[in-house]
This record gives structure tokens, sequence and C-alpha cells, in this order.
């Protein structure tokens, strides 16, 4: 009998402008826990503290982050994960982040009436 594995549904999201030619596959189900912790983490953080907004936002991309064609300056790969995410500029995480909230959509919830 064969093993049963959750999907991992994925979407390529195709950066633009100085960006050109750079892709993210990113997560579109991911697991529910990790996510909302991301996301109460960004909701509580102090939008005027990078150091609050930091943590919860590398979370939030380590986890809906598969795969990538990210290079440094040199065009040398970047490393997936945390480490790789670090080395992203400012504004090229601020549009992965964005784009997240386009592409994972969570369930939505009766109220009961």
């Amino acid at each position: 009998m064969a093993k049963l594995k959750l999907p991992v549904r994925t979407v390529r999201f195709n950066l633009k402008g100085d960006y050109e030619g750079w892709w993210m596959d990113m997560r579109t189900n991911p697991p529910m826990g990790p996510f909302l912790d991301a996301i109460v983490g960004l909701n509580k953080a102090d939008k005027d503290k990078v150091e609050e907004i930091l943590p919860p936002m590398f979370a939030l991309l380590e986890l809906v982050l598969v795969d990538w064609n990210a290079v440094n300056e040199e065009g040398d790969p970047l490393a997936k994960g945390l480490e790789g995410l670090k080395q992203l500029p400012v504004d090229m995480l601020t549009i992965l982040a964005n784009n997240i909230a386009e592409q994972v959509t969570l369930p939505k919830v009766s109220n009961g009436t």
C-alpha cells in the first residue's frame, strides 16, 4: 500500500522590475499552526520597529518558500531557508511578504448565524 502524503501546492511567483527573471515557488497550503503563529506575530509587531517585524516575517517566508533562483551579488546561489532570506534586499522581502497575502487563502469561518 502506498504511503499517503499531504499535498504541497505551490505557485511560481515571477518578480518584475529590477528583479526580472527571478522567481520563487511559494506554498499556497502551508500548515495552519505555524502559519497562524507567524501572522499573529506580524499583527502584534510594532510596524515602526523592524526588530519586531522581521522575525515573524522571516518565519512566514521560510514556511512558504519551496524553491527559488535567488543569487547573491556575485551570482552564487543563495541557500533556501532563513540564511538565504537574510541575504535578500529589503524591497524584495517586502514584495515577497505582500505576495503571500495574495496567494495563501484562509478558509472562511462561519460565525454560526
